[in-house]
């Protein structure tokens, strides 16, 4: 009994149990953190913009061309050391879609799926 009493008297109040305080509208809206998604994405298009406008020579260009590329290999993490075939297959067969579908894996990357 004395169990009893206390569960009920530790049972939550509809207050504690209230996530937001005012109902939220469905649908699409602009929250704080894609806001600052947005304004970084704007950040970087002007930047890419302001690079490709100050291009005045074939030289400015091969120039921000091997900066581009050496950027997107620092990103990637680089190049294979070796060049090996690519040797896709395509083992599996989907008799359930109605188009075939195939699953390809390659083995030019040894354990990978």
């Amino acid at each position: 009994m004395l169990v009893a009493a206390l569960l009920l008297a530790a049972a939550p109040t509809a207050e504690m149990l209230t996530v937001f305080a005012h109902p939220v509208e469905p649908g699409p809206r602009i929250t704080p953190y894609l806001q600052y998604q947005l304004e970084r994405a704007w950040r970087q298009d002007d930047r890419r913009r302001a690079a490709f406008e100050a291009v005045r020579s074939e030289a400015d260009l091969l120039k921000l061309r091997s900066e581009i590329r050496a950027r997107l290999l620092d990103v990637l993490g680089g190049l294979p050391q070796q060049r090996t075939p690519l040797n896709a297959a395509s083992p599996a067969r989907f008799p359930w879609t109605a188009i075939g579908s195939r699953s390809s894996s390659s083995r030019a990357c040894p354990g990978c799926t």
